[in-house]
């Protein structure tokens, strides 16, 4: 009896060491991702080849010398107007076009994430291919058209980090896109979040938000609530992204606390998008990222916005924005005062 109960006892305790032993390579290799993640992202993919060395430029602005921080990953975040999966556009310049864009702005240092929301309707320099893909220069127009011209997927990415890039001055370090579909998966995984419906929402869907008001999101309610707009309306789209902000501000709170008890949740996100998403990002980044996200020292989300004046295109609006508060804005997220 005596000899049973030790080699039980052996037994048991051969099992807690093997655990212990899983437990501990688990925590090794996760600690790789991140490490490997890490060191992945803080290299820019959305400025190469236009010889830009942005760890030493520097600015002169109000009499004194700014120079570029080094501690900031910026990932461009596209919502894209497609209405189906993602999947490749071989009707170059007639394909999704990209509605929202934003570039998350990661501190490092101070624990941070801003979001800076640059209207689609932006002039921008965008790279042109003809019908049969080949380059054909570079034109002004709206930046949000950028994305129709390249593949659908991160082909399009690449065209809207160079793009971004080039605008802004900055470097990019990865992107993805959301095609309109993935936003009610996410909003399943990360929801419910409540928002305020305005009257002319309302007016404009009122089969889909029977009335204004404090309003608890459906999957389907948040699709209509992030995309809808009169396009009858002349700058619709302005009171479109307010409404956006709001939506990623609700969001915010939810996806952090439920990152926090679980980083890896993030993989389960990005199954439940998969047919709708595209990214340049390795999972190891994607990774690194959930886990700075997980660190933020905010409870709420910061999200500014350039401004311009907007002119009624041939076409669509067009948002010419203004140069002085552009290099004001970007001096104060990307740049310190060197003393």
């Amino acid at each position: 009896m005596k000899q049973k109960k030790k080699a039980l006892w052996k037994t048991a305790r051969y099992i807690a060491l093997f655990l212990l032993l899983f437990v501990v390579l688990s925590v090794s290799v996760y600690a790789a991702m991140i490490q490997k993640g890490m060191s992945e992202l803080k290299k820019p993919v959305g400025s190469q080849g236009q010889g830009i060395d942005f760890s030493t430029k520097e600015i002169l602005w109000n009499g004194d010398v700014y120079e570029y921080r080094e501690d900031l990953i910026t990932i461009l975040c596209l919502g894209i107007d497609g209405r189906e999966e993602a999947r490749e556009n071989t009707a170059i310049g007639f394909g999704p076009r990209a509605d929202s864009i934003y570039l998350a702005v990661v501190d490092l240092e101070q624990k941070e994430l801003k979001l800076l929301n640059i209207s689609r309707d932006s002039m921008a320099e965008v790279r042109l291919r003809d019908s049969l893909g080949q380059e054909a220069g570079f034109c002004e127009m709206q930046l949000g058209l950028q994305y129709a011209i390249g593949d659908g997927l991160e082909g399009s990415c690449h065209l809207m980090e160079e793009a971004v890039s080039k605008m802004l001055g900055i470097p990019i370090h990865g992107s993805c896109a959301l095609y309109w579909k993935g936003v009610g998966e996410i909003h399943e995984v990360l929801g419910p979040v409540t928002v305020e419906v305005s009257k002319e929402l309302h007016e404009l869907d009122s089969a889909t938000f029977e009335e204004a008001g404090l309003t608890e999101l459906t999957g389907e309610q948040a699709l209509v609530y992030v995309q809808g707009r009169d396009i009858q309306v002349e700058g619709s789209n302005g009171e479109r992204t307010e409404r956006q902000k709001e939506y990623m501000q609700a969001l915010y709170g939810s996806a952090r606390e439920k990152l926090k008890r679980n980083p890896l949740m993030v993989f389960s996100l990005w199954h439940a998008v998969e047919e709708y998403f595209v990214t340049d990002l390795a999972p190891s980044e994607i990774q690194a990222l959930a886990t700075l996200f997980c660190q933020l020292d905010m409870d709420e989300l910061e999200i500014r916005s350039f401004s311009g004046s907007y002119v009624f295109g041939e076409f669509q609006d067009e948002l010419w924005l203004d140069e002085e508060e552009k290099l004001e804005l970007l001096i104060e997220v990307f740049y310190k005062k060197r003393y």
